[in-house]
């Protein structure tokens, strides 16, 4: 069994993002995923390349303004693995409300 772990990083970041308030992270299903502090892992059961999918919902809050977050994939390395990423989408989100019946992410 292999991981890759990755977290939602909202520190330095002018504008944070809330989770729980603006998005939260969810698997395939919606269900939201919880994480004691930002951190998260996607289990690959077998040890041969595979893909999988980092699922964020955005939320209704009516608050106007952006809001920002990050999303860092992070190094897995042990004394019996080193678990290798290759990313094919950029990694920063941005929420915008222009309104309370209009949501961006870009």
């Amino acid at each position: 069994m292999q991981l890759l772990k990755y977290a939602v990083v909202t520190g330095g970041i002018t504008g944070p993002a809330q989770r729980g308030v603006d998005f939260n992270i969810v698997d395939k299903n919606g269900t939201v995923i919880p994480s004691a502090d930002t951190t998260y892992s996607i289990i690959f059961p077998k040890a041969v390349q595979a893909m999988d999918t980092i699922y964020i919902k955005l939320l209704n809050n009516p608050a106007p303004g952006v809001r920002k977050f990050e999303v860092q994939i992070l190094d897995n390395i042990t004394s019996q693995f080193d678990v290798d990423n290759f990313f094919q989408r950029h990694t920063e989100g941005r929420l915008r409300s222009t309104s309370s019946d209009h949501k961006y992410f870009s």
